[in-house]
């Protein structure tokens, strides 16, 4: 093996480990600067992230983990399985499908921009927004959806069973009913837009009652906070993100989640407001319309470390 390979397949190698580390849900701030900083450190490590960027795209309809076991895999080296990983894009649409139907009753995952919807076992439907996991249990006597992140719009079914969504901070019961659920860092929110829903709270078992239209956040311990749902709350669930007379710093904050990597702006430009529906799959292009139509300027370090400043 020539130097020159050799160190592609180490910059590979260390792209594997950090992608591994980047997904895990235990990833710290420091070790985000860290992969930063090994990402600019060298060219080779940016077209070895560009490698497994593009192993992942090959892999977003696979169920949940089934990429990150092969990257985390202990008795093969990681180099082996990366360039193993690519014969498996040439599997059809349909096999993807199949193996997230056999799936359905454990774990359902999308990864960062993707958005995936189901049916439910009983008949129900259930859209997955970027980056969320979440695990059903349907069994005789009661159905289940742990939330385990992201978030979810839920159209239930009817069934005699009772019907629990459970997150971190607590559960909530529907009642013939759409709604949408995001389990946030230090809080979760639900958001009603058909029927009623109950959330029962964790910790105190306070219990609230809300009707279509409505919206709160909330703690194990109490309600953070209250509001209406909007045009945009659900969305994303057809694949666009709705702006009605947001500020850009909001905005900006919710295109980072459909976005891997970094998404930065310059506080001296979030009160300048955005107006439109933008669809999901190009945020890049998203970032571009953005620097047309406002006094800003979008600057690109990576593909995964773009900044947006005052013009």
């Amino acid at each position: 093996m020539s130097a020159s390979t050799k160190a592609q397949a180490e910059a590979l190698e260390q792209a594997a480990e950090w992608y591994a580390i980047l997904q895990n849900d235990t990833v710290t701030a420091k070790q985000q600067t860290q992969w930063q900083k090994w990402l600019l450190s060298d060219s080779l490590n940016q077209e070895a992230w560009k490698k497994i960027e593009y192993i992942d795209q090959q892999f977003s309809g696979v169920p949940a983990g089934s990429g990150l076991y092969a990257l985390n895999a202990p008795d093969r080296s990681r180099r082996n399985i990366l360039f193993g990983l690519t014969g498996l894009a040439t599997l059809s649409v349909m096999s993807w499908r199949l193996i997230e139907t056999q799936n359905l009753g454990e774990k359902l995952t999308t990864h960062i921009g993707k958005i995936f919807s189901t049916p439910l076992p009983d008949g129900g439907q259930i859209w997955l927004n970027t980056d969320t996991t979440i695990l059903i249990d349907y069994q005789k006597n009661y159905r289940k959806i742990t939330l385990v992140k992201g978030e979810v719009l839920i159209r239930t079914a009817s069934d005699s069973r009772p019907f629990h969504v459970n997150t971190r901070f607590g559960s909530v019961s529907p009642v013939g009913t759409r709604f949408a659920i995001r389990q946030e860092e230090n809080a979760s929110y639900v958001a009603v837009t058909e029927g009623k829903v109950k959330i029962s709270l964790s910790t105190t078992g306070v219990t609230e009652l809300l009707n279509n239209g409505q919206l709160v956040r909330f703690s194990d311990t109490r309600i953070l906070s209250r509001g209406s749902v909007s045009e945009n709350t659900i969305s994303w669930h057809q694949g666009v993100l709705v702006a009605d007379n947001i500020a850009l710093s909001d905005f900006l904050d919710q295109l980072a989640r459909y976005r891997r990597g970094y998404l930065r702006y310059d506080q001296s430009i979030s009160h300048l407001r955005v107006i439109g529906s933008f669809p999901l799959n190009d945020t890049d292009h998203i970032l571009q319309a953005l620097e047309n139509t406002l006094p800003v300027k979008i600057t690109s370090v990576t593909p995964w470390w773009v900044t947006v400043s005052a013009r």
